[in-house]
């Protein structure tokens, strides 16, 4: 509400909003700011938006600025996510641009962010979800997160995703940025011993045993789905 004299007097029907806005006729907006030496005011970030990982704080918009001009980027988000161990993770939700891909956006945001600004996952959405200003919803945004990040069971995943995650798993990397035709040249820690891991993990997750011509032919992602789909 506002008085006659445009003075807000507090969110109607929610006095308990009001009370964490409003001091002594202040109204606090939230937003955390800095100063440099020469007085100019700089944006950091919205204080409800702040995510703490681990006990570290850390700030959607620095995170951000690591995605958001990257070519093959249409739009990003940053949202903070409840976890178990760490209170919160950061993850990153990227709107490809026509002909953009994840891998590439990823490479060119780690060169931009450091270690500890880095998401600790970043998806893709087909549409970013926002409201008639243009503004992320938050709500509808960790809705969709929660959807991907949703374990599957076995029925409900397809021979192939099993795979990319089984790969995902053994070469330390996000089955999401995976493409049929990457091979060890291209996967970082794709090298003859975590071959054999892979072999293994294969081998336990589809209960089956390859034989060494099948070892010998998974030179590529898209090759190796294909060998496990024969055996099976």
């Amino acid at each position: 509400w506002l008085r006659g004299d445009n003075v807000m007097t507090g969110y109607l029907g929610d006095d308990v909003g009001t009370a964490a806005v409003l001091d002594d006729g202040w109204f606090r907006t939230g937003d955390i700011v800095r100063t440099d030496g020469d007085g100019f005011v700089h944006f950091v970030g919205r204080k409800k938006n702040l995510i703490k990982r681990g006990g570290v704080s850390i700030y959607p918009e620095d995170v951000l600025g690591g995605f958001e001009t990257v070519d093959g980027v249409a739009g990003a988000a940053v949202i903070g996510m409840a976890d178990a161990v760490f209170e919160q993770i950061v993850v990153a939700c990227i709107e490809l641009a026509p002909g953009g891909r994840l891998r590439e956006v990823e490479t060119e945001a780690r060169r931009r962010l450091s270690r500890e600004l880095f998401p600790d996952k970043v998806l893709t959405v087909d549409k970013l979800p926002r409201g008639p200003s243009g503004k992320i919803v938050q709500d509808a945004l960790r809705q969709e997160i929660e959807r991907q990040l949703a374990p599957k069971s076995a029925g409900d995943a397809t021979t192939a995703e099993r795979v990319l995650e089984v790969i995902g798993a053994t070469f330390n990397v996000d089955p999401a940025t995976l493409e049929p035709a990457d091979d060890p040249e291209t996967v970082m820690g794709w090298d003859s011993y975590s071959h054999m891991e892979l072999v293994i993990s294969l081998e336990e997750a589809f209960d089956f045993k390859l034989t060494p011509r099948d070892i010998l032919r998974m030179r590529t992602i898209g090759l190796v789905i294909e060998v496990v789909e024969g055996r099976l």
